[in-house]
């Protein structure tokens, strides 16, 4: 089955972005943040933090209210008993940082297989709303993160 839905683009923008090469979590990993390098423009909606504004690589901005969606892949090598990655979330300058969704994926034997696990999660936004991923690795060690192919992010942003 195929559902396709159609969002104007005067009420919509899209941003994706993959994993960064620098800054990859390995090792005994607690709940290290994830660095990404955008890959489609800037949208006057939502926009990775740059260079030389705070938290730069880590947090989406979103510029207006409204709904967004995010599906975010990850791929990697781990010999954890429990990953779990976490969409957090902070509203304004400075806010208060809380998770949104997470997903808990179990273990992997001899940490030498690639894994691949999933979030998605939809949730209301408001000018100034940042939001990050943090992964943490359980009992174990995160051994590789692919930066090419099968990690990114998508962030679908809809007017109210």
């Amino acid at each position: 089955m195929l559902s396709l839905i159609w969002i104007p683009s005067a009420v919509s923008s899209a941003l994706t972005a993959t994993v960064s090469r620098t800054g990859l979590p390995s090792g005994a990993v607690r709940n290290k943040p994830l660095f990404f390098q955008q890959i489609s423009p800037d949208t006057p909606q939502v926009h990775l933090a740059r260079s030389g504004e705070p938290n730069s690589r880590k947090n989406f901005i979103f510029h207006e209210k409204g709904t967004v969606n995010i599906a975010l892949n990850l791929k990697l090598i781990h010999s954890c008993n429990i990953v779990k990655l976490t969409l957090q979330q902070a509203r304004g300058q400075g806010g208060q940082a809380g998770p949104v969704a997470q997903q808990v994926s179990g273990f992997m034997p001899e940490g030498s297989q690639w894994a691949s696990i999933g979030l998605r999660a939809s949730f209301q936004v408001q000018n100034g709303t940042a939001v990050y991923v943090t992964l943490d690795c359980i009992r174990g060690r995160v051994n590789q993160i692919t930066h090419e192919g099968g990690t990114n992010i998508s962030i679908l942003w809809v007017a109210v």
